[in-house]
């Protein structure tokens, strides 16, 4: 009866060393995709900034969730590229807007004039 128990014991021993081996690699696989998301963001940081992350903040980064570290990768990611245009100015010409009526009135005579005479 003694070496049965010594060998569930010695199972047991097996089993738990099993199990604190996969623990140990998924804890370092969460560790290593933490820093890599880390890292991308200092990298972001650094090309939107031209400075480097403090090392503080790489620090209280590593204590955010998961999620949490995904979304400001995220927005990282979108501050980092130039922005879309929108469109083209409004207004591109260089005329003066006239002060009164009457200059509106002889800008107004002037281009229609000028169109008349040139074609």
């Amino acid at each position: 009866m003694n070496l049965d128990r010594a060998k569930i014991a010695d199972l047991l021993d097996a089993v738990a060393e099993y199990v604190d081996d996969v623990e140990t690699q998924k804890t370092a696989m969460d560790h290593a995709a933490r820093n890599e998301r880390i890292e991308k963001l200092a990298q972001n940081y650094s090309n939107s900034t031209g400075e480097s992350l403090p090392s503080e903040f790489k620090l209280k980064l590593a204590s955010l969730d998961p999620s949490t570290l995904d979304h400001l990768l995220k927005v990282a990611k979108h501050n980092t590229e130039s922005p879309d245009a929108l469109g083209k100015p409004a207004d591109t010409d260089d005329t003066p807007v006239p002060r009164t009526v009457k200059e509106a009135a002889d800008n107004a005579d002037k281009r229609f004039l000028d169109f008349l005479i040139n074609d």
